[in-house]
């Protein structure tokens, strides 16, 4: 099962803050009822681009796709013109690609990927050995496999959740150019 993730971004300007709490309300039941949802993750505006967001996670892309044409949707986004939004953006996002942006708007040089890549797994692959090392060496265990399974299972998540989110934000502005 490959989860899929529908982010909806847009600026808001609100006729009547009441018709669109009742509109909000509707369209966040309806969503989740919405076959295969998942969770709903609302990420509040940020002052600097107005922008509010929604995070939407469904069991794939087919469903995702299947709320976003559904028909209970379109009748709440045509309900919803006392509300007006501007520079909406919708992308389904497949949770195996969350590394690199998936927009196929926006290329992104596969060379520059391979770089930074790189950047984040060198250090760790020679950092992680030497570690494990280390302690099987201070505890007497010389297991060639569950020495190789230990440095795969750090190395992975220190990629995962250290590396990555690091060298991305140090070079998103040269992956993008």
């Amino acid at each position: 099962m490959m989860i899929s993730t529908l982010i909806i971004r847009y600026k808001l300007h609100i006729s009547n803050k009441l018709e669109f709490d009742l509109w909000y309300e509707e369209m966040t039941k309806a969503t989740r009822s919405a076959e295969g949802f998942i969770d709903r993750i609302e990420l509040p505006s940020v002052k600097s681009d107005g922008f509010h967001s929604v995070v939407l996670r469904f069991e794939n892309s087919k469903y995702a796709e299947k709320w976003m044409n559904s028909d209970i949707r379109k009748k709440l986004l045509a309900k919803a013109n006392i509300i007006h939004f501007s520079d909406k953006q919708e992308i389904i996002h497949e949770d195996n690609d969350f590394w690199f942006n998936t927009d196929k708007k926006v290329k992104t040089h596969q060379w520059k990927e391979v770089i930074v890549s790189f950047v984040a797994v060198y250090p760790l692959t020679q950092i992680a050995p030497k570690i494990v090392d280390l302690i099987f060496t201070m505890i007497g265990l010389s297991s060639f496999f569950l020495r190789g399974a230990i440095i795969a299972l750090i190395v992975s998540t220190l990629m995962v959740y250290l590396a990555m989110p690091i060298v991305l934000k140090v070079f998103k502005k040269w992956l993008s150019q």
